[in-house]
């Protein structure tokens, strides 16, 4: 963990003597998003506790947000999908988001 603490420093320090303003310094980060993924438990009725036979849905998108340190200025949302031409998109002509696969 020395390196990550000396990182967090270092940089903290970069920014004060190069007096960089916050408006300039951008954070993005990726998650994954299963968009069809069922909940891993269910109500099940009797004395069951749970409902037998299900599969989870690893289908998934990856999604990248980025903003500023004073979250004046957000870049639209980065999706990445698997199909080249997703079917939901099939009449779309544009959308507030960049899409790739």
């Amino acid at each position: 963990m020395v390196v990550t603490t000396n990182f967090g420093k270092e940089l903290k320090e970069m920014i004060e003597s190069e007096k960089y303003k916050e408006e300039f310094i951008y954070n993005a980060d990726e998650t994954g998003l299963f968009w069809r993924s069922l909940p891993r438990k269910t109500l099940a009725s009797g004395i069951d506790k749970s409902a037998s036979g299900t599969t989870l849905s690893k289908e998934r998108i990856t999604l990248l947000m980025c903003a500023n340190a004073t979250g004046n200025h957000r870049l639209p949302l980065f999706v990445i999908g698997k199909p080249k031409k997703p079917r939901a998109f099939k009449n779309v002509k544009t959308m507030p988001v960049i899409y790739t696969y």
